[in-house]
């Protein structure tokens, strides 16, 4: 832009940016207005190409794009200004532009404090207070009033509005442990596992020059929900973490994934069985299927595979298990998969022997969904055996414990399992990037499925925040995370999201149980279920 040029795109701007900028001067709080918000997407280069914003920069100035000159990647999230070789940007955080009695740079230039009418001349023609010309690199912007008044707004709230464990050195994340019961070696576990992950991740410089924090919490998921969330607040107060990650919340699913959207903190793969309970979470991001999806897979599987004329089936479930509401849910699912009948048992309510013998009196049912697990699912397939009775039982994987052979061993059904990851996923390089890190970090040798879980959502995460780049915020890494499509972790099937779509993988492979070789055998390929 030649000075004429210059002159005259500020002239139109500084008639009305000083009273639009000073009526943002005194809003305070944390929380942004829309011309802040406004400001703050310019300040990070968000949307300056459809806003019509231009740059030139150079010596002579020469035109550039403005996505590549975004405030943000010379001065910082905080605005102090982040050294370069020889260059060191100026401090444009709003106490600093304004100090009463001027600055004077280590280049030996002074000028006294900006105004709102002398920032805009600095934003657009490169000129400080005193009329001197700003370094060659300091792009030459031309923006609308709207804009330019956003942007100044926004530097006065700058030091304000850094994102809760950012810094320009580092992202602090954090994990949850569970204080006991079950869950609490699947917890520790995946805990030492995302630990390993960060370690050798800051050996290698971390993320764009920002080292990984590692926060840990320590939450009873068995205490009444109130305490729950409260305790998962206090952790966010205490520790305040960018992001968190990884994590078995299993048995607090709807507490945690509510307080996480109350905080409005990320939370990328925490270990459940119901990822279902994020649906209408924005900040919640599960890797894989839970228990309803699982039962879906089976249901689609089954009717794709042996279609007739008047198909039934049962869903035999445990309210220690399967809320009623997701038992209404998978009942829709299966009467939509085109399931003409859809008969539940619960077996909290009619002992197994007797919901076993209602059963057989309806010659159609020949297909079971067992959604029980542990002692409930054993007793019912040996009520089954007792009876005579070998219908197909359907088992979602996420119920699948290791008392499967069991339930086989106790009933001569033929069994189908929904899982989620076959040992086909995993390539030989993220099979030789997990025993790198086992063998580094002498990591145990049992929970391998969580260990497997916690290491991918760490990679999730890393990949979330590469792709939001230096500019990063809770926001921008939502908006990343909604764009990963397609990522390959090497352990598990290739993770996507989108803006409606919060679980990577929804969907499941099936196996059945092989009896005489005490293993399982996969019978499809992927199921997919959105």
């Amino acid at each position: 832009m030649t000075r004429g040029a210059a002159s005259l795109a500020c002239g139109l701007l500084l008639a009305a940016v000083g009273a639009h900028a000073a009526g943002l001067s005194g809003h305070s709080g944390d929380t942004l207005s829309g011309s802040e918000q406004r400001g703050k997407n310019v300040y990070l280069g968000i949307g300056v190409a459809e806003s019509g914003i231009k740059a030139r920069v150079g010596s002579p100035p020469a035109a550039a794009p403005a996505v590549l000159l975004a405030c943000v990647n010379c001065h910082g999230r905080d605005g102090k200004g982040k050294p370069e070789g020889r260059i060191v940007p100026s401090d444009i955080t709003w106490d600093a532009l304004t100090k009463p009695y001027g600055v004077t740079h280590p280049s030996g230039r002074t000028h006294p404090p900006y105004t709102e009418r002398l920032l805009v001349r600095a934003i657009c023609m490169g000129l400080d207070p005193a009329g001197n010309e700003l370094h060659p690199t300091m792009p030459r912007f031309q923006m609308s009033r709207e804009d330019v008044g956003a942007l100044i707004g926004y530097l006065k709230k700058l030091t304000s509005d850094a994102d809760p464990g950012l810094s320009e050195s580092a992202i602090r994340i954090g994990t949850i442990v569970p204080a006991g019961g079950a869950p609490a070696a699947a917890g520790r576990t995946a805990s030492s596992v995302i630990s390993a992950y960060v370690d050798a991740l800051n050996r290698q410089g971390g993320i764009y020059g920002r080292r990984l924090e590692l926060a840990q919490a320590t939450l009873a998921l068995d205490a009444p929900d109130a305490d729950i969330q409260a305790n998962f607040d206090r952790f966010i107060s205490e520790r305040r973490p960018f992001a968190m990650v990884g994590s078995v919340i299993t048995g607090a699913e709807q507490s945690i994934v509510a307080a996480a959207e109350r905080q409005h903190i990320p939370f990328v793969g925490p270990l459940t069985l119901w990822p279902e309970a994020a649906a209408a979470s924005t900040q919640t991001f599960y890797l894989l299927s839970g228990v309803q999806q699982q039962a879906r897979a089976l249901l689609d599987f089954e009717k794709r595979r042996s279609p007739e004329s008047t198909p039934a089936v049962a869903l035999v479930y445990s309210q220690r298990t399967m809320p009623a509401a997701a038992i209404g849910q998978v009942q829709d699912a299966a009467r939509r998969l085109g399931w003409n009948a859809v008969h539940a048992i619960d077996l909290d309510r009619d002992a197994p022997r007797m919901s076993v013998e209602r059963l057989k009196t309806e010659p159609a049912t020949t297909r079971v969904l067992l959604l029980a697990d542990g002692r409930a699912a054993l007793e019912f397939a040996r009520a089954c055996a007792e009876a005579d009775w070998t219908p197909l039982l359907l088992v979602p994987g996420a119920l699948a414990s290791n008392d499967i052979l069991a339930i086989h061993r106790s009933s001569p059904s033929r069994i189908l399992i929904a899982v989620p990851s076959v040992p086909s996923d995993q390539t030989n390089a993220g099979s030789a990037e997990y025993r790198a890190l086992a063998d580094t970090y002498r990591l145990p040798a049992e929970e391998m499925a969580s260990q497997i879980a916690a290491l991918c959502s760490a990679k999730v995460l890393t990949q979330g925040l590469k792709l939001a780049g230096k500019a990063l915020s809770r926001s921008t890494l939502i908006e990343a995370l909604e764009g990963l499509a397609d990522f390959d972790t090497g352990l598990m099937p290739r993770i996507g999201f989108g803006p409606n779509r919060r679980i990577g993988a929804p969907g499941a492979y099936i196996v059945e149980v092989d009896p005489a070789a005490q293993r399982f055998k996969q019978v499809s390929q992927w199921v997919d279920i959105e």
